[in-house]
């Protein structure tokens, strides 16, 4: 239907094609985080076996929000959070399903292109009331 795409055929050695789906889909799928083994940043760690620390950060650096009981945002995060023992609620509370233990997001520096990342400040209170407040960070370094 677009004779003009004729000549850059020419230029092709192999075509795919993914009628049913088979070959491609819309859903992403996260199997795991780099850089968190010591003495190999290169290997791929299981979500299961990642440091919590990196768990909180995934859960907690992130741009989802609630809207009309539909959790809306990044794919990449939508992705990431439901492999996570994590669940972000309505007033962006992150809550830990294995673990007694909760994060406040209180400000999100949403993610930036010219410096690679984004930030958020989270709280979080322990069983005495004492607050902690901790600076959370993903991106490029």
């Amino acid at each position: 239907t677009e004779p003009f795409r004729i000549p850059f055929a020419g230029k092709v050695h192999v075509c795919c094609f993914d009628k049913t789906g088979t070959l491609t889909t819309d859903k992403l799928e996260v199997t795991g985080v780099c850089g968190v083994k010591e003495g190999d940043p290169g290997a791929l760690v299981s979500i299961e076996d990642a440091p919590n620390k990196s768990c909180q950060v995934l859960a907690t650096c992130q741009s989802l929000l609630h809207v009309d009981g539909n959790l809306i945002g990044d794919p990449i995060e939508k992705a990431t959070l439901s492999v996570l023992p994590w669940t972000l609620t309505k007033g962006d509370v992150v809550i830990c399903k294995s673990v007694k233990q909760s994060l406040k997001i209180l400000k999100r520096f949403h993610f930036s292109s010219a410096l690679k990342r984004m930030s958020v400040i989270v709280s979080q209170q322990d069983s005495s009331y004492n607050v902690e407040y901790f600076v959370m960070t993903k991106g490029a370094p």
